[in-house]
């Protein structure tokens, strides 16, 4: 395996999502249900590569373990301990370039994060459906994203800390990092009213919002510092897994959105919000308000890095998702040069062509549009 301390590459964190009952039994019961004898099933980021065995228990005769990183390794070892007639083949590549020999009667995987949408799960099925048979199979084939007010004591104790921290004023790091969602654990003690359902995205179909906006109710007082946000996953007819703060625990934690200073709420109110990608492309990097009466607090991951707006979308290699162009550089003729290309046009102009070259690689749009700007910074080839 390659060395990773904390991405997925990292054994231990394999371990820990394996070590996850709740996740573990709800993706093999759909597995045994949704894969019949004879299918051809293709396990989209395969990881250790356990739920390419499960469709193989089920009666796949053929399975493609799609992995691009390092645990490809990993996943190959675990292959040859349970694969003994060879039938699970690892494909490691990027999911989008991944061809099949034979179209999958079933999709699945497990590339969902915190937030249901953090790993692109539903863009990679639209990608793929047209290679894939007829009538294909999902798991999971729905996604809903819930959100709630919250009054998150592990956030607050934090904050304390740094207001007193001693000898030295650390508001500029209170400011950044309050401009930053993260990864926390949501009790249901510390939920200030129900769940509302943000999103219902049927994943054969449905493209990503390109913003939320909704409305949440606090049924009982308290000083609201966080949204929190969640996701509940249908795998099969009566096969579900949910990461919500009412559901047993799951590896994953909860996406929360900070409000610095918090609201204070009494029952009966009614709070908006809004959640905006802040960026277009790769990464979920959010903007987001939440407004009560007068009062409105809120956040934007852009301003929890150095420099403006724009120096850092410039250090992601990224173009606002408000609108801004950004414009290719000189060095894309050098580029083009030297591959034989075409340097002329706009990144609008340049997606047209990304997309009427390769139509089968991206989603939508917006999703070719990412790709351009990605390869244009890696490149260096952005201004």
């Amino acid at each position: 395996m390659q060395d990773s301390f904390f991405g997925f590459d990292d054994v231990h964190n394999q371990a820990r999502m394996l070590v996850d009952d709740e996740r573990v039994t709800a993706y093999a019961r759909a597995i045994a249900q949704v894969v019949k004898p004879g299918d051809v099933v293709a396990d989209i980021g395969t990881g250790s590569g356990v739920l390419a065995v499960l469709a193989l228990r089920a009666g796949a005769r053929r399975v493609y373990a799609v992995e691009r990183g390092g645990v490809a390794d990993l996943a190959q070892r675990v292959f040859r301990d349970n694969d003994p007639e060879g039938k699970i083949r690892l494909l490691r590549v990027d999911a989008r370039e991944a061809e099949f020999e034979e179209p999958p009667d079933v999709l699945v995987s497990e590339t969902m994060g915190a937030f249901g949408i953090d790993e692109d799960m539903s863009q990679l099925y639209r990608v793929l459906l047209p290679r894939c048979a007829p009538g294909v199979r999902l798991i999971p084939s729905r996604l809903r994203l819930f959100a709630a007010a919250a009054s998150h004591s592990g956030l607050g104790r934090d904050l304390a800390y740094l207001d007193a921290f001693p000898g030295v004023d650390l508001g500029a790091v209170r400011r950044r990092a309050t401009n930053r969602p993260g990864a926390l654990r949501v009790t249901p003690e510390q939920l200030l009213g129900r769940a509302q359902c943000i999103a219902d995205l049927e994943l054969r179909t449905s493209a990503l919002p390109t913003s939320y906006s909704f409305c949440v109710e606090a049924e009982r007082a308290g000083a609201m510092n966080v949204l929190g946000a969640w996701f509940e996953a249908d795998l099969a007819p009566g096969v579900q897994l949910a990461n919500s703060p009412l559901t047993p625990w799951t590896c994953w934690r909860h996406l929360c959105f900070p409000l610095d200073p918090p609201l204070n709420v009494v029952p009966g109110q009614t709070l908006d919000v809004s959640l905006e990608p802040r960026i277009s492309g790769t990464g979920s990097l959010w903007r987001w308000s939440v407004r009560l009466g007068p009062e409105l607090r809120g956040g934007d991951v852009l301003a929890s890095s150095g420099g403006n707006l724009r120096d850092f979308s410039l250090q992601l290699g990224l173009g606002l998702a408000t609108g801004e162009e950004r414009v290719p550089s000189g060095d894309l003729e050098v580029w083009a040069a030297l591959l034989g290309g075409d340097a002329g046009g706009t990144v609008e102009e340049l997606t047209d062509r990304l997309l009427a070259t390769l139509p089968l690689r991206f989603a939508d749009r917006n999703d070719a549009r990412d790709e351009v700007l990605r390869r244009l910074s890696i490149a260096g080839a952005l201004r």
